[in-house]
C-alpha cells in the first residue's frame, strides 16, 4: 500500500492492508470467512473550508469531497487490525433497528481516553511549513 505524505514525511499504511477473518457460526455449524477492507477514513478526516487549507488535502473521493490527514486517527489505526481480529470472540450488541450491530471498545491515545464524536473540529490542524 502506498504511504501517505504528511508534512513531507511518508506515513506507512501497510497495517491497513485487506484481511480475512474466520467467524464461527454455530447455527450453520461452520466458520464464515469475512473479508475486511479499511477505508481512508481510518487515517483522514473531512476537509472543512476555513478550518483546513487546500494544501492539506491528501485524498479526493469526489469532485467536492476531500479529506485531510488526521494524526489522531492514523495513530489509532494501528489498533484496528487487532480489534477486527478479536471481533469473532467479542460481544456485539444489536441496534434498535435490528439490522446493525455495534462493538464498543475503549480507546486510549497517549494514556488518555479517546472519545469519538460527530461534528466539525473547532480547532484547525497544523499546516505543514
Amino acid at each position: 500500500m502506498k504511504p501517505i505524505v504528511y508534512c513531507g514525511e511518508e506515513m506507512p499504511i501497510g497495517h491497513l492492508a485487506p484481511m480475512r477473518i474466520a467467524c464461527p457460526c454455530a447455527p450453520m455449524n461452520r466458520e464464515l470467512l469475512i473479508d475486511v477492507g479499511f477505508a481512508n477514513h481510518c487515517y483522514t478526516e473531512k476537509f472543512i473550508q476555513g478550518i483546513h487549507s487546500p494544501d492539506q488535502i491528501v485524498v479526493t473521493e469526489a469532485k467536492d469531497r476531500h479529506r485531510v490527514f488526521c494524526p489522531i486517527r492514523y495513530e489509532l489505526s494501528f489498533k484496528l487490525p487487532e480489534l477486527i481480529e478479536a471481533l469473532p470472540r467479542s460481544k456485539v450488541h444489536q441496534t434498535s433497528q435490528r439490522r446493525n450491530y455495534v462493538y464498543v471498545v475503549r480507546l486510549e491515545l497517549e494514556k488518555r481516553p479517546y472519545e469519538i464524536s460527530k461534528g466539525p473540529r473547532t480547532t484547525p490542524r497544523p499546516i505543514c511549513a
